[in-house]
């Protein structure tokens, strides 16, 4: 009889014990599926920005053979300098500008916009191009995968029939802030 208590007993411990870890998991999993994600700051995009680099995965199909770095081909087809000497402004008042020395007017060529509005959504950036150029792109772009850290900006932009050979690309573009 001794014995017998001695394992109903150990029992209800090894269940008490059981229950309570249990418990623990089950709020522990409650409160991490309830977390907020992190939402990037609008503040942290404000600023002027000018493109570092451009690349694309997997490697796009030119003229000029299979490649991941896109600034390049910009570099060849625009300018040697052009888009170095872009700037990317987004305001605190939520307004977006491309500003393009005269110099560089090809520039419209990689840029199909001017202005328009900016807005972050969790780590997105999305901007809406205003339709003030006649046969200009004008619409919304949703760069996805956006962080800033320190001076660099980083977006990525997924598009399924690129205009180089027309498959499906994901584009890393690089930013630095300039001020």
């Amino acid at each position: 009889m001794n014995k017998l208590f001695r394992l109903r007993k150990s029992n209800l411990l090894y269940q008490v014990r059981n229950r309570w870890i249990w418990q623990v998991a089950l709020i522990i999993s409650v409160l991490w599926g309830c977390r907020k994600e992190t939402d990037l700051e609008p503040s942290l995009v404000t600023g002027s920005w000018q493109i570092t680099t451009i690349t694309a995965s997997p490697a796009v199909t030119t003229s000029l053979g299979d490649v991941t770095d896109v600034i390049s081909i910009y570099q060849q087809v625009v300018s040697p300098t052009c888009i170095a000497e872009t700037q990317l402004t987004f305001s605190a008042a939520k307004r977006a500008t491309r500003l393009s020395p005269t110099s560089c007017s090809s520039a419209d060529k990689v840029f199909s916009w001017k202005g328009g509005t900016w807005t972050v959504k969790r780590n997105e950036l999305v901007l809406t191009i205003d339709n003030d150029q006649p046969g200009k792109y004008f619409g919304t772009l949703t760069y996805t995968d956006v962080s800033v850290d320190g001076n660099t900006m980083t977006w990525k932009n997924r598009i399924d029939a690129g205009d180089f050979d027309n498959k499906p690309h994901v584009f890393t573009i690089k930013l630095t802030r300039i001020r």
